[in-house]
C-alpha cells in the first residue's frame, strides 16, 4: 500500500526534473511536487563537473541549478540519496530505495544516462576514474594530489578516440597543479573535439 500520495513525482535529480519543477510552479501548479535523485546534491549544472568545478574555480553551490532556499520557497520537496526501484504505471505508484511506496497523479521519468565504462584488460584496477558527477570531480582532484602520473582516456560514441599521458613533474603543490593542469588541457581538447572544432585524431 502507498504510504503517501503526491500530485507530481519527478524521477531523476538532474536539470530536466529541476526545470520541470520550476515550470510547474511558474505555470500555477499548486499541488505537491517531489523530485527524487540518487545523488546527494540538488539539481546542478553537470557540465561544470568537467569545467569550473573540476578546476577549482567554482564552489559546489555555484554549480547548483537554483539556490538551496529556492526549493523550500517554491514548496518543492527534494529527496536526495534516493532512487526509484520500480514504477507501476497502471497503479500510478513508485517504489523507492527506502522501500517507501508513493502514489502519484502525474510522473516524469528523467533519469538521464549512465557512464559508459571501459571494457579492456585492467579496467577494474584501482585509480581508474570516471567523470559524470560532482562527487567524481572531487575524487579526481583528490587523486591528482598523490598521482605519480595521469593517463586520460577519451571516448566518443563508445570508442576510444585519444589517450593522453602525463608523467610526474614536481612535488607537493607544484605537482598537484601540474596534474590538474593536465586534466584542464585534456578537457579543453575534448570540448573542442565534441564541438567539431578540431579534426579527429
Amino acid at each position: 500500500m502507498p504510504t503517501r500520495k503526491v500530485d507530481y513525482l519527478l524521477i531523476g535529480g538532474g536539470l530536466a526534473s529541476g526545470n520541470c519543477a520550476r515550470w510547474l510552479r511558474e505555470e500555477g501548479a499548486d499541488g505537491e511536487v517531489v523530485v527524487i535523485g540518487r545523488e546527494p546534491d540538488p539539481p546542478y549544472n553537470r557540465p561544470e563537473c568537467s569545467k569550473g568545478y573540476l578546476r577549482g574555480e567554482e564552489s559546489r553551490e555555484e554549480t547548483y541549478f537554483r539556490p538551496n532556499d529556492f526549493w523550500e520557497q517554491q514548496r518543492i520537496e527534494l529527496l536526495t540519496r534516493t532512487s526509484v526501484s520500480a514504477v507501476d504505471v497502471q497503479a500510478r505508484t513508485a517504489t523507492l530505495s527506502s522501500k517507501e511506496e508513493i502514489e502519484f497523479d502525474k510522473a516524469l521519468i528523467a533519469t538521464g544516462a549512465n557512464v559508459r565504462r571501459l571494457n579492456v584488460d585492467g579496467c577494474q584496477l584501482d585509480q581508474i576514474h570516471y567523470l559524470r558527477t560532482l562527487g567524481n570531480a572531487d575524487t579526481i582532484r583528490t587523486a591528482a594530489e598523490e598521482a605519480q602520473q595521469v593517463v586520460d582516456i577519451l571516448k566518443k560514441e563508445g570508442r576510444v578516440v585519444d589517450v593522453h599521458y602525463y608523467p610526474n613533474e614536481g612535488h607537493g603543490f607544484v605537482k598537484r597543479e601540474n596534474q590538474i593542469d593536465s586534466i584542464r588541457r585534456t578537457i579543453a581538447w575534448f570540448d573542442q573535439y565534441l564541438m567539431g572544432k578540431t579534426p579527429a585524431p
